[in-house]
């Protein structure tokens, strides 16, 4: 039996993700999505109406929502 503990998260391309750098994101501000995955390094992006922000990260940076 797998504990949620233990259990390891896999990420993968459309998971809604919540970014771990301190001053990146506001409370308010909408979820990024992952784009693609290259090897260690995620693109996730936040679009709010027209703007589009990216960014390359590790997976330690994140967590899944």
């Amino acid at each position: 039996m797998t504990s949620s503990k233990n259990k390891v998260l896999e990420f993968k391309v459309g998971d809604w993700i919540d970014i771990k750098i301190v001053g990146i994101r506001d409370s308010e501000d909408p979820p990024y999505k992952i784009e693609s995955i290259d090897g260690d390094v995620y693109v996730i992006v936040q679009k709010e109406g027209s703007y589009v922000h990216r960014m390359r990260v590790s997976k330690d940076k994140i967590k899944k929502l």
